[in-house]
């Protein structure tokens, strides 16, 4: 197919192949041409949009105004919600769960159960939209279910666990948890796996919604070695969360068995929260350790339990050779009152510690 701006240029005598300067009139000739086309294309394109916009918030404006006053009568006792309900067309079932997700986001108690109550018709609609090809209105469902379909539709949120888009697995194990569902706790803990775009913290918040019930699961999986060691990290973040006293035996055998760093650092911080300064043998022996890591996290977690029978562990580690070694000892110094032996090596001008000794010293206790 022959070029048609070179065909116009030469009817009217415009271009002749055999000057190199009409190739490059005809190369800008058909860019503004393409440019202006594709200018005109994306105008009409947005004047399409604005009109699909405009039809959409007269859509909603006339859905509002046909809803808004009953609603509050509904909620007031003053028209039943049978009544209520005839207000909503065929094909409207979507918008109208829609329209009232805001409100359950603001109310709570018995108006919860009466909007619970006009959704409960709609819902169907709903459990279609958990099989979108958009993860989005998948999670969109998923958060109507939590809203307005609890407990009856648990299986049904259970059910996108196994979801191909981590992020509505997440979205559904937050939602059955929070709802306290612990009899869900073990499947989600195996979807584990599949979260590591949340952070440990993320996932520990998540594990603790699941309230004091499922401590003895997560206690199981805590000591379960073949368990992967980050999902052993996240239940043990979970358990110090969860202030889960019981818990201190489980810790202890795992700090006198395990060999991974993660888990074992994870324990000392559960221990840090739960022993109350009992049985804390371990992390004293754990702060000579030559791994710098566990040495540093176990003088941070003999900080936080320490009594004053513990100040010589602190002087030794002074003479570490690891600068974050010395500010954990340094500091637990100070919180212990020992305040003479930083204040001797702060007036030493050529110790190589007289500097950090000061800043301790410095700082609010």
């Amino acid at each position: 197919m022959k070029d048609p701006v070179r065909s116009w240029l030469e009817h009217y005598g415009a271009f002749n192949p055999a000057l190199p300067q009409h190739w490059v009139l005809l190369g800008v000739t058909e860019s503004i041409l393409l440019l202006t086309l594709m200018t005109i294309a994306f105008a009409f394109m947005a004047i399409y949009l604005r009109l699909v916009h405009n039809r959409r918030e007269r859509y909603w404006q006339a859905l509002h105004s046909k809803w808004d006053k009953d609603i509050l009568n509904v909620l007031s006792g003053d028209r039943s919600i049978a009544d209520f309900l005839m207000l909503v067309e065929s094909g409207q079932e979507l918008d109208f769960i829609r329209f009232l997700a805001p409100f359950a986001y603001r109310l709570r108690g018995s108006d919860l159960d009466i909007l619970a109550q006009l959704a409960q018709p709609h819902l169907a609609h709903v459990e279609q939209q958990l099989k979108h090809k958009s993860p989005g209105v998948r999670i969109w469902a998923i958060n109507i279910f939590g809203l307005f379909g609890m407990p009856a539709q648990e299986d049904s949120i259970a059910a996108m666990l196994t979801d191909h888009s981590p992020a509505v697995a997440m979205f559904a194990a937050s939602t059955l948890l929070s709802h306290q569902r612990t009899g869900f706790v073990m499947p989600i803990i195996g979807q584990m796996h599949r979260f590591n775009k949340w952070n440990i913290h993320a996932l520990a918040d998540l594990l603790v919604r699941s309230g004091p019930k499922a401590i003895p699961m997560m206690q199981n999986v805590y000591l379960d070695i073949r368990q992967e060691p980050r999902t052993r990290v996240v239940v043990a973040e979970a358990l110090a969360r969860c202030n889960a006293f019981s818990s201190l035996n489980a810790a202890l055998l795992v700090l006198g068995s395990e060999i991974n760093r993660d888990v074992l650092v994870a324990t000392m911080h559960l221990i840090a929260h739960i022993s109350q300064g009992r049985h804390i043998e371990s992390i004293r022996l754990l702060c000579n350790s030559t791994d710098e890591v566990l040495k540093i996290t176990a003088l941070r977690t003999l900080r936080a339990l320490a009594v004053p029978a513990d100040v010589p562990v602190f002087r030794k580690a002074l003479e570490d050779t690891n600068t974050w070694v010395v500010r954990q000892a340094a500091t637990a110094l100070r919180d212990l009152g020992d305040l003479g032996t930083l204040q001797a090596i702060a007036a030493q001008i050529a110790h190589p510690r007289c500097m950090l000794a000061r800043q301790i010293l410095a700082e609010p206790a």
